[in-house]
């Protein structure tokens, strides 16, 4: 399973989120995503993370701000099959939301503050 949230995580996120093995650490997922979000904001990503499979998704935006949000700035979208074939994979996925979530919260806030 470890290798499958890394593969999950590092082929699909920019190079700036650099700690994907908090993954693995629920508990240090929002430390490791604020970390993350202000490192890309200093290197000028500002973009919030999508998951895209039959749509695209921007967890942790609320749905009235996500156009706008994706114009000022900017959307990184992570493409994914929907299918899940294991339990294994349900855990990374679910723990790769949760670090969307937060790195999204966190990178909005940046955004619109201070732009």
């Amino acid at each position: 399973m470890r290798a499958l949230i890394i593969f999950l995580f590092s082929v699909s996120t920019p190079a700036s989120l650099t700690h994907a093995m908090s993954l693995f650490e629920p508990e240090t997922t929002q430390y490791t995503a604020e970390q993350d979000a202000q490192a890309a904001y200093r290197e000028g990503d500002k973009r919030l993370l999508g998951i895209s499979t039959r749509g695209v998704s921007v967890p942790g935006i609320d749905a009235d701000k996500i156009e706008v949000s994706k114009q000022r700035c900017g959307l990184h979208v992570i493409r994914r099959s929907d299918v899940i074939r294991s339990s294994g994979e349900l855990q990374a996925r679910r723990k790769q939301a949760e670090y969307i979530e937060a790195y999204n919260q966190v990178m909005f806030r940046l955004c619109w503050l201070n732009d």
